[in-house]
C-alpha cells in the first residue's frame, strides 16, 4: 500500500489549517516529492519557505517540526533501494471522492514543485518523463463532485462497483508512486552526466 500511516494526512491537514495554508496535507507532500525529486539536496528550510511563500499571515507554531519530519521521511523514501514513495494521502475510510481529489491534489502540488525548482512540464519531451508528466497533468485534473451533489444527483454504487473503484484509485496510485520515483531517477542521472 503506497499510502502513509492512518491519520497522518488529517494530522498534517489539521497543522496546515491552523497555519492558515489552504492547501491540502495532500497537495503540500507532492509539492514536497517534486521539489525533493527534481533537487535531493534541497534544504529544509529552503522549501518550508517556499512554502509560506504563498500564505498570507502564516503560523509557524508547530508547522515547522511537523512537516520536517514528513520532509525526512520523504527524502528517505526516494533515497531508498524500494521503487515507490509512499503518497500522503487519506486512507480508504473516507470516500472514494475524497481519495480521487486527494490523489488529484497529490498530483497538482506534485507537478507545481517540479516547476518551482525549475522543471518545465510543458516543454519536456523525454519519452518517459514527458508521459508521465502527461499522465500526472490529467490526474490533477480529475473532477468530483462534492459529497452532497454525488448524493443528490446519482444512484448508490454497489458493493462491487465500489470494489472496482477502489481498485483502480489503488492501482492509479501505485502508478503515481512508481512514476514519482522514475521523475527522481531521471534528475540524478541527469545531474550526474552534467557533473
Amino acid at each position: 500500500m503506497n499510502r502513509c500511516n492512518k491519520g497522518l494526512c488529517q494530522a498534517v491537514g489539521e497543522r496546515l489549517s491552523k497555519a492558515n495554508i489552504v492547501e491540502s496535507a495532500s497537495s503540500v507532500h507532492g509539492f514536497l516529492s517534486g521539489a525533493l525529486a527534481i533537487n535531493p539536496v534541497l534544504p529544509y528550510e529552503s522549501w518550508f519557505e517556499e512554502l509560506l511563500s504563498s500564505t498570507d499571515n502564516p503560523v509557524r507554531e508547530n508547522l515547522f517540526d511537523a512537516l520536517e519530519i514528513l520532509y525526512q521521511t520523504t527524502l528517505c523514501q526516494l533515497h531508498a533501494d524500494d521503487t515507490s514513495l509512499t503518497l500522503l494521502l487519506p486512507d480508504e475510510e473516507v470516500s472514494i471522492n475524497a481519495q480521487t481529489s486527494a490523489l488529484a491534489d497529490w498530483c497538482h502540488g506534485f507537478l507545481y514543485g517540479l516547476s518551482v525548482y525549475g522543471f518545465d512540464v510543458a516543454t519536456n519531451d523525454s519519452g518517459d518523463i514527458h508521459e508521465l508528466m502527461r499522465d500526472f497533468v490529467e490526474i490533477s485534473r480529475a473532477d468530483v463532485m462534492d459529497e452532497e451533489s454525488l448524493d443528490e444527483n446519482s444512484e448508490k454504487h454497489s458493493d462491487e462497483e465500489d470494489e472496482e473503484l477502489q481498485s483502480a484509485l489503488l492501482e492509479l496510485i501505485e502508478y503515481v508512486s512508481m512514476g514519482v520515483m522514475v521523475v527522481h531517477t531521471y534528475f540524478l542521472e541527469q545531474e550526474k552526466a552534467i557533473h
